[in-house]
């Protein structure tokens, strides 16, 4: 379950462009309220919660500190490395980092049970060589966006510009 529809219009917002740019992180405008107040009720429980004293298992849903900004965000472990670090994937954004135990927490069933908030996204026909180029001037932008497929959890989308025009008719040199 992706969360839209097939030929759903919806106003997306691009929160992560990960390398290779062969797809983007969206969420949905206006349906991150749940996301929202369980992130701030993350924060609270992740700095009262105890420290890990061993390593968690590969895949093991947790909460991790975003170096960046010092924020607690539901992750994944995607893979174990020596001296005790972790590779996590924040589920909710896209974005991935390694850090050590310190900076992870176990999760309870609570934080859980809200599936995962992030959409990847990506453009039907985009020339490769200028894909890269164009999703990572999409971060932080909101477009209009009409849902075209949806396979692989990856859900193919027409962006619009703020005139309702399809962004591959505004742009053809881009497709």
């Amino acid at each position: 379950e992706v969360g839209v529809r097939l030929n759903e219009e919806v106003k997306l917002e691009v929160v992560n462009v990960p390398d290779g740019g062969e797809y983007f992180s969206c969420h949905v405008v206006g349906r991150t309220d749940a996301l929202d107040a369980l992130m701030e009720e993350l924060g609270t429980f992740c700095e009262s919660a105890p420290k890990l004293s061993a390593p968690l298992a590969l895949h093991e849903p947790c909460a991790a500190q975003f170096r960046d900004d010092g924020l607690w965000y539901r992750a994944i472990v995607e893979k174990l490395k020596s001296g005790g670090e972790h590779d996590v994937l924040f589920v909710d954004y896209g974005n991935a980092q390694s850090c050590g135990v310190d900076l992870l927490r176990r999760l309870e069933d609570r934080f859980i049970t809200l599936p995962i908030q992030r959409l990847d996204c990506t453009m039907r026909g985009m020339k490769r060589s200028v894909a890269q180029a164009l999703t990572d001037a999409l971060v932080g932008q909101q477009f209009g966006a009409r849902v075209e497929a949806i396979a692989n959890n990856i859900v193919t989308v027409e962006l619009k510009t703020d005139s309702g025009a399809p962004l591959r008719e505004t742009y053809p040199e881009l497709f």
